[in-house]
């Protein structure tokens, strides 16, 4: 990656320098992979990053689905190494005589992660020794409780005869059954938000404080608007927009249609 880059992708997204180079090293990865015709991607992650991982998205009130240890397969990625221990993995390669590499910015103590790794986790596990066991269960535990609340909401899908709740429609919006989503229950709305972010293929993290006030919405709300995403009901239906989009979309000529009577008329937001 060119000296620079990963600043001004950062400053672009406006977003974090660990995220931007997060993404650039995955582009590179892929596109490497292609290149070769390589099936997988194999990467060193282990338990300390797993829990490193958790424990960020934890503090950032990160859902259920993003509370689970990283798995051993997403995709094409392998992650061979993710159930040993950092400390386990380093012993045995001084054991082997094997040096490795080490990124200078794991020092550093400005990005978040180094902190966790740095401060938080020792004072974890000074003050409760142990932590990591039961931390392990309660993770599981949390895995359970999105494994029924995504059978339930299958269940829901079902019992409404549609297949996803997300429909791609015009201005680049995706919309869905209203009487559907004022049906679920809170958790299960922010399941179907999250949802619809991928939908949208929103790649940043959306603060919990949006999804909530979506979430938590009435019927007669009208618009909930926050950060990256616009959340709108027009009479049965809900749309969701990137804000982006959204502003896009509003900044074209104004539009009128002529009610003559009784019918089906096509807006711009789909049919009225």
């Amino acid at each position: 990656i060119p000296s620079g880059t990963v600043a001004r992708c950062a400053a672009k997204r406006k977003r974090g320098i660990e995220d931007a180079a997060r993404l650039l090293r995955y582009r590179i990865f892929e596109k490497t992979a292609a290149a070769v015709h390589a099936d997988f991607i194999v990467t060193a992650h282990n338990k300390n990053d797993a829990y490193e991982t958790v424990l960020m998205r934890m503090f950032q009130g990160g859902g259920t689905e993003s509370l689970h240890t990283m798995p051993v397969q997403r995709g094409i990625y392998l992650r061979p190494l993710v159930t040993e221990n950092r400390l386990d993995l380093e012993a045995f390669l001084r054991q082997q005589g094997v040096s490795w590499r080490e990124d200078s910015t794991n020092a550093e103590n400005r990005y978040l992660r180094n902190r966790i790794r740095h401060f938080l986790i020792p004072a974890l596990t000074e003050t409760f020794g142990s932590w990591m066991p039961g931390f392990d269960k309660t993770v599981r535990r949390i895995s359970l409780d999105c494994a029924f609340c995504n059978a339930v909401l299958q269940e829901a899908r079902t019992a409404a005869g549609i297949k996803s709740e997300w429909q791609i429609c015009r201005h680049g919006a995706v919309k869905l059954s209203a009487a559907f989503f004022f049906g679920l229950s809170p958790a299960l709305r922010l399941k179907v938000l999250e949802h619809g972010c991928r939908r949208l293929n929103v790649r940043e993290r959306i603060p919990a404080g949006i999804l909530f006030r979506m979430a938590e919405c009435v019927p007669q709300t009208a618009i909930t608007a926050a950060g990256n995403l616009r959340l709108e009901t027009h009479g049965e239906h809900i749309f969701l927009f990137k804000s982006a989009a959204y502003r896009q979309w509003r900044s074209r000529t104004p539009y009128s249609i002529y009610i003559e009577r009784t019918g089906s008329y096509a807006s711009p937001l789909g049919k009225l």
